[in-house]
């Protein structure tokens, strides 16, 4: 069988928009790591590009390699004598390695060989990033919801399971269900218990209605989504309400949340996009994008525009949730 042919691409594309300069990049064409990016690029199908660029003593150290909306997806470290692949694990751009030799031919012939361990991190890596919007606003919701229980919980609240059961209280509903007892004839120990089960079940069942209220009012109206310090920029887009409302009244009709797998949490309002600075984000938007800040951060009664140090940080009044680099702001 013949090799199959490079996709063919205009090498601007390559390189994040506003983030690497001209020289900078033809510095990096000319280099004997551009065929590892271009391998890099082939492999997911021009679903990546070049991010932040560092430099050691004047001399290139460090390419990070980055999906379209800024995400970061591996980091080819050049050494003065091995060099490096590393594949992301975090938004701040850590990762670990999964290959170091003194050959970039070798480094690119491993990322091109179909199926090879370095070729299918970097698409798990680049798959993940593609679901990364639509992961976090699932994750949001559904912790919002453990939040207003009270508890963890996956799914709508049930009787207490049978196997926990006292043996003489499953064996008497099981004889009442097939008309062999009446609640007449049970006996008084096992209807306290019944009750008592009953009242545990009840009450959370309330909590757990009162916690889609909570959740069904807090993903109502559209948000922006913000993600800070990623990339050495900040990476910007706004949703709109539908999906969020019909994923909690699915979680309400059927008992759990569906999966990112066959649902999808984002309804893209605002294209999700990469920028060296807030202050590089068009005027227009930033002004909007400004005033939820600014509104937020008068609720928070703090000197920050943008939250930090959050773990999972809600203003349900605001519609505002947090975590780390991320923020999902009414819009």
């Amino acid at each position: 069988m013949g090799r199959k042919s490079a996709q063919s691409f205009n090498i601007d594309s390559l390189f994040m928009e506003g983030q690497v300069d001209a020289a900078t990049r033809m510095e990096i064409v000319r280099s004997p790591f551009f065929n590892v990016i271009v391998a890099a690029y082939n492999l997911v199908n021009g679903n990546l590009r070049v991010g932040v660029v560092e430099r050691d003593s004047g001399r290139i150290s460090k390419v990070t390699l980055i999906t379209p909306v800024g995400l970061p997806v591996a980091v080819i470290g050049i050494g003065s004598t091995l060099n490096s692949f590393d594949v992301c694990h975090s938004l701040s751009g850590g990762a670990f390695s999964v290959l170091t030799t003194n050959n970039f031919r070798y480094m690119r012939n491993k990322i091109a060989k179909s199926g090879s361990d370095v070729a299918e991190r970097i698409n798990i890596r680049v798959n993940d990033n593609n679901n990364f919007f639509n992961q976090t606003v699932y994750g949001m919701i559904d912790r919002l919801i453990d939040k207003a229980m009270g508890e963890s919980t996956s799914r709508a609240p049930s009787f207490s399971n049978p196997l926990s059961m006292d043996r003489d209280l499953l064996t008497f509903m099981a004889k009442h269900m097939k008309g062999e007892v009446t609640l007449v004839e049970m006996p008084s120990n096992l209807r306290s218990m019944f009750d008592s089960m009953y009242k545990e079940f009840s009450d959370k069942r309330d909590r757990f209605r009162e916690a889609l209220k909570t959740a069904s009012d807090f993903v109502q109206g559209d948000k922006w989504v913000l993600a800070n310090e990623v990339n050495g920029g900040v990476i910007l887009g706004a949703i709109g309400q539908q999906p969020m409302l019909a994923a909690v009244e699915h979680y309400t009709n059927a008992g759990f949340l569906p999966t990112t797998n066959n649902f999808n949490y984002c309804d893209i309002t605002l294209p999700f996009k990469w920028y060296k600075s807030l202050q590089d984000i068009p005027a227009d938007i930033y002004r909007e994008l400004e005033y939820s800040l600014v509104m937020l951060k008068t609720h928070r009664g703090s000197n920050e525009l943008i939250p930090t140090g959050t773990h999972h940080s809600f203003w349900e009044e605001m519609s505002g949730y947090s975590h780390d680099f991320i923020h999902v702001i009414h819009r």
